[in-house]
This record gives structure tokens, sequence and C-alpha cells, in this order.
């Protein structure tokens, strides 16, 4: 799992595998960029698996965003997180998620 911030600086790139052998350093990444920025925006398109442990980390960073009152967003969901997020039947993540679009699109 590759964590990076975009070109732009404005985006966290998220890319790879997105399971249980990377969720832990993968939340500590998340939850350094959501402490040190006001408006965060996590890139998915590049995710090419997710399991559940993957699903619960990204459902948890944005419950993490909206206690601490940061804006948070899910931005180009690569199918894989959605797919999963469906065949896990997760409306509740889901709805956190349909901000975003597949693809980059």
């Amino acid at each position: 799992m590759q964590v990076t911030k975009d070109a732009s600086g404005q985006a966290l790139m998220l890319a790879g595998k997105l399971d249980i052998k990377f969720v832990e350093t993968t939340r500590s990444a998340l939850l350094q960029y959501l402490e040190a920025d006001s408006n965060l925006v996590v890139d998915l398109s590049q995710i090419t698996d997710c399991d559940t442990p993957g699903l619960q980390l990204l459902y948890s960073t944005k419950q993490t965003a909206d206690r601490l009152g940061k804006p948070f967003s899910f931005v180009a969901v690569s199918d894989a997180v959605r797919t999963a997020s469906a065949d896990l039947g997760l409306p509740f993540l889901e709805s956190a998620l349909a901000g975003g679009t597949q693809d980059g699109a």
C-alpha cells in the first residue's frame, strides 16, 4: 500500500491493496494527514483490492473526521472498493462513498 499526496497537494492518494496486512500502517498515515490538514480528500482510484478490514478503516477515518469537525471526502472510488462494500452489504459505507466517482471520472 502506498499513501502519497497528489501533485497538487490537495488529495491523499491510496494505491495498491487495502487489506489486513496494510491497515495499521495506512491508518497511521491517514490519521497523520487528517490531523495536519483542514480539508482532507482521499483518492481511492488506485485501490486494486480491498477486504473487510480495509473497508472498516475507510469508514473509521470518515467517522474520525466527522467527530473532529473536519471536511473529508473520498473521490474516484475504485471498482475494488465499491465491489467489496456491495459484497458485504454495507449500506453505511456505501453512503460514505457516495460522493466519490468511479475510475477518476
